[in-house]
């Protein structure tokens, strides 16, 4: 099915019971943190957004898909309602999973041989079959297998979706259009502007790329030699304040404006919705875009009328922050992974600036996630844990405030990557 369904789950396995609300609230570990609002389900069911992350073009360890979440499309298998938060393995991939992005409504899978698989919701040919015909399992994108295109990193955005070659070629494919009374016509593909895009296109004016993200309505390219290009609709500040609508891929100044400032190279790219986060060479993070529950992480505290868009970069540092080896982000939050192991969040309308999250035992993180309303962390231990409910089923650890899913859930293999987007979730697990 291609409706977007989302199922409101218990709140019996919440960031602390007692009230769990109440507990998460006054916990020492996890100070002024609130999840899971009900009250906020009016505001989040109006958003359109989606959890991207993006990463440079590197080898990663590869494994078996597990896939689970509240959104029957973009799961791989038959979605069941039931049992909708256990994980299940993805079958019919013809080898190991590297690399993993979920939109709302479809999800896209690099293998270790370098294909590009996807599934979930064809609309506006955003799976890049040929047709807007929805897959429930997985489906080799043929056109770059019969080309030969080794693909090393992708992006499912919200209704296009990016993916980028071995040789730093960028392709993209979707809706790609938007109409709106600010302007008839917005591009996030750099495509014909009168109709979707069914299969793989080439998005001309930008090449050596590195890093891409596909948000709502836009899509951002980051090149080896640290350039910025933009394509689409600069809604909540995208493009940093530079530009309404980009029809073609156009550099930006924000790349330029950070190295002459803080004499820094951008080597990876995270997106949520219309959220930015620019990872440097050195572990430094900066932001721009919606922060509109405060997911940026620049503000030490609210103000009476919050700032919904930042239009200008900002850094994320405050005390004991640092450095930065890997950020998840969604709709309305975003989780920060440090080199030494140690986990921040923000976001969520009550952590302005990153909060830390301490786990068990002085265990450490190796992976982190983020879907809406819901972080997840994978610790050296091999077992994630979470705050709501990221998996089923889950013990509680009442001195943590978290709940625990250990690899009994996944075969007993080792967990190599926690990851989602939206509502759906994901692990990459070494059988």
């Amino acid at each position: 099915s291609d409706v977007y369904k989302r199922q409101v789950v218990s709140t019996q396995s919440t960031w602390g019971r007692e009230s769990p609300l109440r507990r998460a609230e006054r916990s020492t570990n996890l100070k002024g943190l609130k999840f899971g609002m009900l009250s906020r389900l009016a505001k989040v069911f109006s958003r359109s957004g989606v959890s991207l992350r993006s990463f440079a073009s590197v080898r990663r360890e590869a494994g078996t898909l597990y896939t689970w979440g509240e959104v029957p499309a973009g799961i791989g298998r038959v979605w069941d309602e039931e049992n909708h938060l256990i994980p299940a393995k993805v079958e019919g991939l013809n080898a190991d999973v590297e690399h993993v992005s979920m939109g709302p409504t479809h999800t896209a899978v690099i293998t270790s041989d370098g294909s590009l698989w996807t599934f979930g919701s064809g609309k506006n040919g955003i799976l890049g079959h040929g047709s807007t015909t929805s897959e429930v399992l997985p489906k080799r994108v043929e056109f770059f297998a019969q080309k030969g295109i080794r693909i090393v990193n992708v992006s499912a955005g919200y209704d296009h979706t990016l993916a980028l070659a071995e040789d730093g070629t960028l392709y993209g494919w979707g809706a790609g259009t938007y109409n709106s009374i600010f302007s008839n016509k917005s591009n996030a593909i750099g495509a014909d502007l009168t109709k979707s895009v069914t299969t793989p296109q080439l998005i001309e004016g930008v090449r050596d790329v590195q890093s891409v993200v596909a948000g709502n309505q836009f899509s951002l390219a980051l090149t080896r030699d640290s350039n910025l290009y933009g394509l689409g609709r600069s809604v909540s500040a995208v493009f940093a304040g530079e530009s309404l609508n980009l029809e073609k891929a156009t550099q930006l100044e924000v790349a330029k404006v950070l190295n002459k400032r803080y004499h820094v190279q951008l080597k990876r790219l995270v997106a949520s919705n219309r959220s930015i986060f620019a990872l440097s060479d050195n572990g430094r993070v900066f932001t721009w875009g919606d922060n509109s529950e405060g997911q940026l992480g620049t503000k030490l505290t609210p103000q009476i009328v919050f700032p919904h868009e930042q239009d200008h970069v900002k850094e994320i540092k405050p005390e004991g922050f640092g450095p930065v080896a890997d950020v998840a982000a969604a709709v309305n939050l975003a989780v920060f992974l440090l080199q030494d192991g140690r986990v921040f969040y923000a976001g969520l309308d009550r952590a302005f600036t990153p909060v830390h999250v301490r786990l068990p035992n002085g265990r450490r993180a190796v992976s982190v996630a983020a879907v809406r309303d819901c972080i997840a962390i994978l610790g050296d231990d091999n077992k994630i844990y979470s705050s709501n409910e990221f998996a089923e089923p889950s013990v509680f650890d009442t001195e943590a405030g978290l709940n625990v899913v250990d690899s009994s859930k996944f075969n007993g293999g080792k967990i190599l990557s926690v990851g989602g987007g939206y509502d759906n979730r994901f692990a990459i697990v070494k059988n």
